[in-house]
Parts: structure tokens; sequence; C-alpha cells
């Protein structure tokens, strides 16, 4: 990627004369990375409703654009607090910046739960202010097949309440958070391979990040960009 950036940011041909700093090159591409990431998020979290049934409107699974940097991570009976009553819900706590080594959560995108380790139920998430009339409803509150969750956090952590019927329902003996994970910080280094970083975004989205990074350098530098006229001014 740095390569393929020296041949469209400089002469044809120039890719070898070190006329940009690798640490520019890390700049634009962790901006381009970020950026490309988050678009594919915004375009496909919007959906059509009618008569309450999600259309999707991409023929092919928006999935796909990001499918390096799905994961989930699975809580275990021992790490589930609460008494399961609607007072002191089963609760877990995940640690956003580590809920996997060096790596932080960009989107939480479901949860589930089990009670055998064989059965996986999906969780509805809605709203703290709506959980009372929600539990009092007939029809939509709480079951075992059917949990709710609501979710209280900072940028640190968060906190997930769990909610699964009634006071006699059984603890989970599983929770299972699924999220997509903020894309790697690139990093190169001619010295040391062992501290280079490559993308992690799937690969035939590399030339469009690379492009990207590419126009966003030559805005920075070309004479009519923000950042000349603030040098002129200085």
């Amino acid at each position: 990627m740095h390569i393929a950036f020296r041949e469209l940011a400089q002469q044809m041909g120039m890719q070898t004369t070190r006329a940009i700093l690798i640490e520019d090159i890390d700049i634009c591409l962790n901006f381009a990375i970020i950026t490309k990431a988050r678009s594919i998020l915004y375009e496909n979290v919007q959906t059509l409703f009618s008569d309450k049934v999600a259309a999707q409107n991409a023929v092919i699974s928006p999935i796909n654009g990001l499918r390096t940097l799905y994961s989930q991570k699975d809580f275990t009976n021992s790490s589930i607090t609460g008494e399961g009553s609607e007072v002191s819900p089963y609760q877990i706590t995940v640690q956003t910046n580590a809920i996997e080594p060096n790596t932080k959560v960009m989107l939480y995108t479901g949860f589930k739960v089990s009670y055998n380790n064989r059965t996986m139920y999906d969780c509805r998430l809605i709203e703290n202010e709506n959980l009372g009339q929600t539990l009092r409803d007939f029809c939509n509150r709480a079951a075992k097949d059917a949990p709710i969750v609501t979710t209280l956090g900072n940028y640190d952590q968060l906190t997930v309440n769990i909610f699964t019927g009634r006071n006699d329902m059984p603890k989970p003996s599983l929770v299972r958070v699924l999220y997509i994970r903020e894309p790697k910080r690139v990093k190169f280094d001619e010295d040391v391979v062992a501290n280079r970083v490559n993308c992690d975004m799937p690969t035939h989205l590399h030339a469009e990040i690379v492009e990207t990074a590419v126009n966003y350098y030559l805005r920075s530098i070309s004479p009519g960009s923000s950042n000349s006229n603030n040098n002129r001014n200085n």
C-alpha cells in the first residue's frame, strides 16, 4: 500500500524516491481506512420498513465489506452477575477498549444468550426509557426465549442488563456479544519487520483506500488547501 501510495501521489516511476515521509503515508492511510469503514456502516444501517418487515436494498450482503472486522466474545456463567429480577437483572460488563487484545469496539451489533450452551436466543435491545412499559406489555415482555437487553456505559466499558422474564427464570450459562471492531492502525517500519501493522480491511478495498489516502494527501499540500493558507497566515 505504501508503494501504491507513492506511485499515485508522486510522478509515475518515482515511487522509490522518498519525497513523502513514512509517517505521513501512515496518517493518510489510517484516515482513509476509518473513513471507508464508517462509510460502509452508514450506507447499510439505513433500512426501509414495509409492514414491519426490514428490507435490504443491497443484493450482496454488506457484511462482505467489513467481514474481517466482525467478531464476537462469550461471557460464561462466572462473568454473569445479578439475581435475574427486574430490580437486579442478570448483568455483564464489557471492557470496550479491551474486549480482545489491542482492539477497540467500533459498533455493537447484537447480543445472544444460552441456558444450556447448545441453544442460542437473540436478545432484543431497547432503550432504558422504554423498559418499564415493555416489561408490563403482555405481548412484548421479556421471556426465556425472547430476552430483553438494555445497556449503560461510557467510553471505557459497557454494562449490559439482561431480562429473561419472571424472577424464577434460570441464569444464562453464556452471553455472546457481537461487535464490529475498529480497523487496525497501519504502520510501516523500515527497520523492524515485527513492528509493521498491515491493513486488516478486505483486500478488495485496499485500492480504494489508497486512492482516498492519496486524495487526502494531495488536498493537504495543494496551494488552495486550508493547511497551506494557515501556513501562509502564520
